[in-house]
């Protein structure tokens, strides 16, 4: 789609000095793109804001709570990893399932 946009010169010359006149409306789609991005993604951090009760998600009371039950998710071993983990000790895993490092 065209449109007329109007740019303060500063601006249109930063863009050309990285980009060139030819590359002009790739950077700033581009930029746009990204800004709109990051303006939808903080409104829908001020509207979830508090919508959690704080009696039911104790765990994520404080950041260190939140990080605490993060580490512990982590550190629980997923249904994959129980399936592997059986089917070894039975002997009937695959190379292309286990994992390596």
């Amino acid at each position: 789609m065209r449109t007329h946009v109007v740019l303060p010169d500063d601006v249109v010359k930063g863009v050309d000095e990285l980009v060139g006149e030819r590359g002009r409306s790739r950077f700033i789609a581009e930029a746009t793109a990204e800004r709109l991005r990051k303006e939808r993604l903080a409104k829908a951090i001020r509207e979830g804001a508090g919508i959690l009760d704080p009696k039911k998600y104790q765990h994520w009371s404080t950041p260190e709570k939140i990080d605490r039950w993060v580490r512990e998710l982590r550190e629980t071993p997923s249904s994959y990893d129980k399936r592997v983990a059986r089917d070894e000790k039975r002997g009937r895993v695959s190379s292309r399932h286990k994992r390596t490092g």
